[in-house]
């Protein structure tokens, strides 16, 4: 997923044409999430098995990667990689990144 901008063909002062893509820009994203989520379900990763009502959790958990764990040491760092990071190894966790990266 790349930034958008928006095209040259929206009149940004017209309040119905940046209210529509922003819908299709909502809409992408989850249909992305939404395809994420259903690959880690097939192959049965640790957070296909998440409720949806638990799924926030990978956003708290790509925070939680980016700002202390990739600066712990080494001891914290595998014992993090090994109990708290798995929701983040599959689809959903590469498709929260690159959202997040992309911030």
């Amino acid at each position: 997923m790349t930034t958008k901008k928006p095209s040259a063909l929206i009149n940004k002062d017209n309040k119905d044409e940046v209210v529509k893509l922003h819908e299709a820009y909502v809409n992408e994203i989850k249909t992305s999430f939404s395809a994420a989520l259903g690959k880690d379900r097939l192959y049965q990763r640790a957070v296909g098995f998440m409720q949806d009502q638990q799924i926030w959790m990978v956003g708290v958990l790509v925070r939680y990667f980016v700002k202390k764990v990739l600066s712990f040491d080494h001891a914290d760092f595998m014992k993090a990689m090994k109990e708290d990071i798995n929701p983040l190894l599959g689809e959903l966790g590469i498709w929260a990144l690159t959202n997040y990266s992309m911030r």
